[in-house]
């Protein structure tokens, strides 16, 4: 299971991912977490769990589609805080040639990355203060 979370976490950190295919993730860790293979029903005490850590202010993975955001809105804010990263001079030369990052359009025919990074512009426009 925690392969399969390092795959996930790798993957939206880069792309945001469709509905869909969160849901079914999301499905999968549930199962997961909710069923017992030696008995074929759920064990209480993991949701116990679950609760705590929630309770606790540890990072919590039920809801994936705000992790997926939380991961591409990272990545904008390195476009932000390193402009002079390769990174950062590929897209500019792309997509936001003659505006900043934040006023960036998504473009003609952008990069699956490009788009998903694009989608928490205005999510980073919340957040930023100086």
């Amino acid at each position: 299971m925690e392969v399969l979370q390092a795959i996930i976490s790798n993957a939206m950190s880069s792309f945001h991912l469709p509905e869909s295919l969160i849901k079914e993730f999301e499905s999968v860790f549930a199962e997961f977490l909710w069923s017992s293979p030696t008995r074929g029903r759920s064990t209480w005490w993991r949701g116990v769990e679950c609760v705590r850590a929630k309770r606790d202010d540890w990072l919590d993975f039920k809801d994936l589609w705000s992790f997926n955001m939380t991961m591409l809105a990272k990545q904008g804010w390195r476009i932000l805080s390193n402009p002079t990263s390769l990174l950062c001079h590929i897209l500019i030369a792309m997509y936001f040639l003659r505006s900043d990052f934040l006023e960036a359009n998504v473009g003609h025919n952008p990069s699956f990355t490009w788009r998903s990074i694009w989608t928490t512009i205005e999510v980073l426009k919340m957040g930023c203060c100086w």
